[in-house]
């Protein structure tokens, strides 16, 4: 019995032991698969040609238009007058580029000044030259300025008031004209000489011209 378990046992091996050749025999002839390819990358796709031209340059920039300077014409380019004056006097424009006029060249008496003024009539802008003169000079005012009279300018409606006072700074008394015309757009002009006492005519005869001569643009 022991023989016949022990034969059945060794024949059992060996049928195992062939198996497993034959299966060996058989995986070595069966071929690797080939690798797989990776695919092929795209043609790079070229890029197209630049199509937008380059920018033009711009024109160059142009200088604004400036009043031409004549000697002995005052011009105001952003109030639109002019007025002429004597060229051997100074002309400078204030801060509202409005007109100063310096005889002697320096910053002082006498002097004129033209100035153009919206918001108002020439009557009532003398009247409230007229009461501040008097509430701000108070006693030192010599000659007071009165009521707005005609100048009596033919053709055009021109009013004016004059006042004195007496000034520690100028030492001496000042004497101040204001002249005021109402404009057909509804603007004013006001012309302004001051100077001392006895010393007018020079101021008198600047302001004669700027009225004489004024202009809007």
């Amino acid at each position: 019995m022991n023989k016949t378990v022990k034969y059945i046992v060794t024949a059992l091996v060996l049928l195992l032991a062939a198996v497993m050749l034959l299966s060996l025999a058989a995986c070595g002839k069966e071929e690797a698969p080939a690798p797989t390819e990776a695919p092929a990358a795209p043609a790079a796709t070229e890029a197209p040609a630049a199509q937008t031209a380059a920018p033009a340059e711009e024109p160059a920039a142009q200088p604004s238009a400036q009043p031409e300077k004549v000697e002995g014409l005052f011009v105001s380019a952003s109030k639109g007058f002019r007025f002429e004056y004597d060229p051997n006097y100074i002309a400078v424009a204030n801060p509202a580029d409005n007109a100063m006029i310096y005889p002697t060249g320096d910053v002082e008496l006498p002097f004129c000044s033209v100035s153009l003024i919206s918001g108002s009539s020439a009557v009532d802008y003398l009247k409230e030259m007229s009461a501040a003169a008097q509430e701000e000079l108070g006693d030192a005012i010599k000659s007071q300025p009165g009521e707005p009279a005609d100048a009596g300018v033919e053709g055009r409606q021109i009013y004016f008031i004059s006042f004195s006072y007496d000034s520690f700074e100028a030492e001496g008394t000042v004497v101040c004209s204001y002249y005021a015309e109402d404009l057909p757009g509804g603007d004013i002009v006001v012309y302004n000489a001051t100077a001392l006492e006895g010393d007018t005519a020079v101021a008198d005869g600047i302001l004669k011209t700027a009225i004489d001569t004024f202009a809007m643009d």
